[in-house]
């Protein structure tokens, strides 16, 4: 580890005739001085030694030194101060003897190695003195490896504010509670513990676990009105385990409401038949076995035509597929036979199902027997009134969980989920169409600054503000995601790199000129950009993004504010 302000505390330089009075004089201490000296250095508490400046071996040690390092007093003297360096720390000791060779005082944090190949921090302090003649320096060294791992820690905890609306707690790998956040209150409640207290024994069995494999897990866990996903994170190295909770009681009602919607359509009163586009049968429910005669085993990859007739008009297929070859829902009856061979009608209502692009992958029937149609109308009508509304409520709960699962909760940009489900079907499309494929990696310049001077609000809104930008400078065909932390990223299909560059440049102009307003002030920030293209700069989707990235850390490095084009 280099050395921080190493020079914090150098002497005042003395004038040349002063500095030539002080090196003709010499100053014999008295022997009781030396006396005392030798007392202070060799009780000290605080490791202590003299090395000689030229050669750099071990003059004198104290005992501080020999029980902290484990070398024995003559095992140091036949060692120089390099021996207990660090080794990715030597290069730059080497270099900071060099230019500050002539001066008195200096203080600095290094990594020392111990005899055994513990590493530890310390501070170093350190006079130039003379010793037998010869120039020497005194050096204390102060082992500080618990303060940094203390500091560490605060840091880490600083992450969570008080604030968050979401509850985070802190537990000891024991399953002791070190920390939790305001909104932890109703957990702690249902626990019925408090920040001191231990978890109850469920979750410290379940933290023992996920150390033991060095894993995380999510759960989830109702507590009163609330559901939470709870993702218990142990942190290597510190011997902490994070408990991260996201509020998902919405997402459980609607995936409750939906099972419920599910249980209905199996239940009710009219047929249902859900095929695939080549109209093998996928699904049936139990009143369609009921009516038909024909079981879920006999009818599963089956064609519908097993119920014909040839008793239905074959102008009513013609306008049945006509009707759903344009996308539309046909209604109309038919005359089916049942598996015994008894004739019925039916009224059907057939639709295509689109998935949230709009392509259509299956197709719903809801039939219901008419046969007793005069008496049975009205109770119809009503029953296909229910069955229309279910119908929607499913499909715009399954487009809205769909939504849920491929967006970013903040940013609403495609999260890496939809990209990871994508970008590979870009690429080929691209491969065999042959057409360009750009894209462009986003990195907020110095946001962890934002975050860290301002808050995570301002950060959030920064985040918020560029996906603003992304989506208005990106076409529909186009895929803007969230790629990480501040990183996004856009895919730019039948994009070359020129254009792309182009593109690139425009947001990058777009979004210093844009502001955020956080409470009466008007904060602006850059953006760094990479451009790689596809085929020209790989053939993977790996080597694009690597290329990508890589030319997105060319751009932060020549100064931020930048858009820089891969180049081999």
């Amino acid at each position: 580890m280099p050395p921080k302000n190493l020079l914090k505390k150098p002497i005042k330089a003395l004038s040349k005739s002063k500095l030539k009075k002080r090196r003709d004089t010499k100053i014999k201490p008295s022997l009781k001085a030396k006396k005392m000296f030798d007392l202070l250095f060799e009780n000290h508490p605080i490791p202590m030694w003299v090395y000689d400046a030229k050669s750099l071996i071990f003059l004198a040690v104290n005992a501080s030194a020999v029980e902290r390092y484990g070398y024995s007093r003559a095992e140091f003297r036949k060692m120089t101060i390099k021996d207990i360096w660090a080794s990715e720390d030597l290069d730059c000791l080497m270099d900071q003897l060099k230019q500050n060779s002539r001066v008195r005082y200096y203080i600095g944090e290094w990594q020392h190695r111990t005899k055994t190949g513990q590493k530890i921090q310390v501070e170093l302090t350190a006079h130039a003195l003379e010793s037998d003649n010869r120039n020497a320096i005194l050096i204390m060294a102060q082992d500080i490896s618990e303060r940094k791992k203390a500091e560490a820690e605060s840091k880490s905890l600083a992450r969570f504010p008080a604030e968050n609306p979401n509850p985070v707690l802190r537990a000891t790998y024991e399953g002791k509670i070190v920390y939790a956040n305001t909104a932890s209150e109703l957990l702690l409640n249902d626990w019925h513990c408090k920040v001191g207290d231990y978890l109850p024994p469920y979750w410290i069995k379940l933290i023992s676990e996920l150390i033991n494999i060095g894993s995380r897990k999510t759960i989830d866990v109702r507590c009163e009105d609330k559901t939470y996903s709870i993702m218990i994170a142990p942190i290597p190295g510190l011997n902490y385990v994070n408990l991260y909770g996201g509020d998902i009681t919405e997402r459980k009602l609607m995936e409750e409401r939906l099972a419920q919607l599910s249980r209905a359509v199996e239940q009710s009163p009219a047929s249902i038949i859900i095929t695939d586009l080549e109209g093998k049968i996928q699904y049936v429910n139990s009143r369609f076995s009921q009516v038909t005669g024909y079981s879920l085993k006999e009818t599963i990859g089956q064609n519908p035509n097993i119920l014909k007739s040839n008793q239905t008009p074959a102008k009513t297929y013609q306008d049945l597929w006509q009707t759903l070859n344009t996308g539309g829902e046909w209604r109309g009856e038919f005359i089916n036979r049942k598996k015994n061979g008894e004739l019925y009608f039916e009224f059907a209502m057939i639709s295509p199902i689109a998935n949230p692009d709009g392509v259509i992958t299956h197709y719903l029937a809801v039939k219901e027997d008419i046969t007793e149609r005069k008496r049975a109308e009205e109770e119809l009508r009503l029953t296909n009134q229910k069955l229309e509304i279910q119908m929607k409520e499913i499909q715009a709960l399954q487009a809205s969980l769909y939504e849920q699962a491929i967006r970013d909760s903040l940013t609403d940009l495609y999260n890496r989920r939809f990209l990871n489900e994508s970008l590979e079907k870009e690429l080929a499309r691209a491969l065999r169409e042959s057409y360009p494929v750009s894209f462009v990696m986003i990195d907020i310049d110095k946001f962890k600054a934002i975050n860290d001077t301002f808050g995570h609000n301002l950060g959030d809104l920064t985040l918020q503000n560029l996906a603003r930008q992304l989506i208005h400078h990106t076409r529909t065909s186009d895929i803007a995601c969230r790629y990480g932390g501040d990183e996004c990223l856009i895919i730019l299909p039948n994009t070359s790199a020129e254009s792309a560059l182009q593109i690139a440049e425009r947001l990058r102009e777009s979004f210093e000129a844009s502001k955020v307003q956080f409470g009466e002030a008007e904060v602006t920030t850059t953006i760094s950009l990479g451009v790689a293209t596809f085929p020209l700069h790989g053939l993977t989707s790996r080597q694009i993004l690597s290329a990508a990235d890589q030319a997105l850390y060319k751009a932060k490095s020549e100064g931020r504010n930048n858009v820089v084009v891969w180049r081999k």
